[in-house]
């Protein structure tokens, strides 16, 4: 039985689960993306009433990581960036994904930020609300930039 809102009980959530990040659509009214520490994603198009878990069209993610950043794209309602972090599971390497129609099919675009250090795995993911394809991404030791949608990243290596 749902209550409506974001809770257990809608997200099919058991004890321990925690929802680590939620975030909201600046371009399309009631559009909600939330993501939970042990690996799976939902969103909403109706304000929280409903909601639909795209976890399943992940093609290689790992189980058991934390959807640690979500990011809704500025340009497209149907578009979304999403970083996982499997540390705790003792995969430190870094995992980006976007999607182009809400979460129905994903393309990994982690492309060549380097995966040799254990401080590999994004933390934070953002898209420029300024410019289409430019994005950015923190890992636990560098910073990068994409302007090509996450195709090829840059470490920023001053400032």
């Amino acid at each position: 039985m749902s209550n409506g809102g974001l809770v257990g009980d809608n997200l099919g959530q058991y004890n321990g689960e925690v929802v680590w990040d939620i975030e909201f659509s600046k371009i399309q009214q009631g559009l909600i993306w939330a993501g939970t520490n042990d690996g799976k994603l939902w969103y909403s198009k109706d304000g929280g009433a409903n909601w639909n878990d795209v976890t399943k069209n992940f093609r290689d993610l790992p189980a058991w990581g934390t959807f640690s950043q979500i990011s809704p794209s500025s340009f497209d309602p149907g578009t979304v960036y999403v970083s996982v972090d499997f540390h705790l599971m003792d995969d430190r390497k870094p995992y980006i994904y976007k999607s182009t129609d809400f979460g129905a099919t994903w393309k990994r675009i982690n492309g060549n930020i380097a995966t040799g250090h254990p401080l590999d795995y994004v933390l934070s993911l953002a898209e420029n609300p300024n410019k289409k394809g430019m994005l950015f991404a923190g890992t636990g030791h560098a910073f990068y930039y994409s302007m090509d949608d996450g195709t090829t990243w840059t470490k920023f290596n001053t400032g």
